[in-house]
């Protein structure tokens, strides 16, 4: 709701209120999913790979997901 009013209430060109609306909406999503693009993806009604290139393009920053019990950590190359 507040990104809606910062829209409104700017005096910004369409273009930018819309690409802050965009940041906006997403980083909030992304923050209630705990960084779980393809949940929040599911919630936003979007491709989880529309969300990957929106999540670039408009230089969102994702915050740490949860640990994943589930999966196990990532394997390093030794020399």
């Amino acid at each position: 709701m507040h990104a809606l009013r910062a829209v409104v209430s700017s005096e910004r060109p369409l273009h930018e209120a819309v690409r802050q609306f965009k940041r906006d909406l997403i980083a909030m999503t992304l923050r209630a999913t705990q960084g779980n693009r393809s949940e929040a993806a599911r919630r936003l009604g979007i491709q989880r790979t529309y969300l990957h290139r929106l999540i670039r393009e408009l230089e969102i920053q994702i915050p740490p997901g949860r640990a994943r019990p589930d999966r196990p950590a990532p394997r390093r190359e030794t020399s």
